[in-house]
């Protein structure tokens, strides 16, 4: 067969899989030519999205700001861990000389105090992590940090053994709070987001602790009566904050179930039908 010269084109007569276009193509026999856009990059010319787009899912943009001026949830929760462990640190580290040098009370008096407050209200965060599962964590965080105040504001009054008890209030109150703050947490930010916030909220807990502690030294420098009693006024006023920074909150409440009508036998509780916030965190 003879080679078809540089201008004739190669048709389906010369080559078995359809013309080949070497040069003018036959317009009966041409195929068409798909040509593929060139791919670019963002930051590119061309490749800018339209104004007003918004961003594409995934791409670990921030939440705007709180809807009505409110603080966004992960700040008021830092900020309320931090109001009250600064006032914790120095409080932790003055009671015991505050209680025996201002109060009157025994060495074997304070220990026997803080070993039962602290006994009974280790195991308290449990009911009352309980209860606010069934009411709702966020009126029952509020109704706890101002117990605790008001239990800390107490000390201030203490003049013998049996009114230093009041600690079993604080320890309960404090413990509850720890718990109902968890399922706040749980209820008011993203699955996504939890363990970062947890992480922030413990390291600034530490933090709050060491400047608290700071603040007490202070005290226990100044070794006065005004020092030792600024101590337990400086705690409740942390915990003021914290409660009223979680009341700035609005975290819904959790479902309730339906009553069952009249006559008609006992259903199950509610808390087999709905998860509880920490159940609904670990399944998440």
């Amino acid at each position: 067969m003879a080679n078809p010269s540089p201008a004739e084109p190669l048709t389906g007569a010369h080559h078995p899989g359809g013309p080949l276009l070497l040069g003018r193509p036959s317009p009966a026999r041409s195929f068409p030519v798909r040509t593929t856009p060139a791919l670019t990059t963002p930051g590119t010319s061309g490749s800018a999205p339209a104004s007003g787009s918004a961003p594409a899912s995934g791409s670990g943009l921030a939440p705007g700001p709180a809807p009505g001026g409110r603080p966004a949830v992960p700040r008021t929760l830092l900020l309320a861990q931090l109001g009250n462990s600064v006032g914790d640190g120095a409080f932790y580290v003055t009671c015991a000389p505050y209680f025996s040098g201002i109060v009157g009370l025994s060495a074997a008096q304070v220990g026997a105090g803080l070993t039962v407050a602290w006994a009974v209200g280790s195991p308290a965060g449990v009911p009352l992590g309980a209860f606010a599962d069934r009411r709702g964590p966020h009126g029952v965080s509020v109704l706890l940090a101002l117990v605790t105040a008001a239990a800390v504001a107490s000390f201030l009054l203490v003049a013998s053994f049996p009114a230093f008890l009041a600690a079993t209030l604080y320890a309960c109150a404090q413990s509850g709070l720890a718990a109902t703050r968890q399922a706040l947490l749980a209820r008011t930010v993203d699955p996504a987001g939890r363990t970062a916030v947890l992480v922030r909220l413990q390291a600034l807990s530490h933090a709050g602790l060491a400047v608290g502690a700071a603040l007490g030294g202070l005290a226990l420098h100044a070794g006065t009566r005004g020092a030792y009693l600024a101590v337990p006024a400086l705690d409740a006023a942390g915990f003021l904050l914290c409660a009223l920074l979680l009341g700035r909150l609005r975290a819904p409440l959790p479902p309730r179930c339906p009553r069952p009508p009249s006559g008609a036998p006992p259903s199950r509780p509610c808390c087999a039908t709905a998860p509880t916030w920490s159940s609904r965190s670990s399944t998440r």
